[in-house]
């Protein structure tokens, strides 16, 4: 039995829908993780990586390519 408001949804990953509704912090992914943007965009779900770079700087008013690099930048020359 589902409810018309699941039924309805379009499908996201289960990643894709807690990253939604704010309970999964994407800028930790690319501030602490190694992989690229296009592979988290990926692995969170989204089909095409400019839905998953548009949803973070709407949320955060930022690309994420420019977030990573601003969060390492202090590090840079730390090792």
């Amino acid at each position: 039995m589902s409810s018309a408001r699941t039924s309805s949804a379009p499908r996201k990953s289960c990643v894709a829908w807690l990253l939604l509704r704010g309970h999964l912090p994407p800028p930790g992914l690319l501030a602490h993780g190694s992989e690229p943007t296009v592979r988290i965009a990926e692995n969170l779900g989204f089909d095409d990586p400019s839905n998953f770079a548009k949803y973070f700087h709407h949320r955060t008013g930022t690309t994420p390519t420019e977030f990573r690099s601003r969060v390492r930048a202090p590090f840079a020359g730390s090792m």
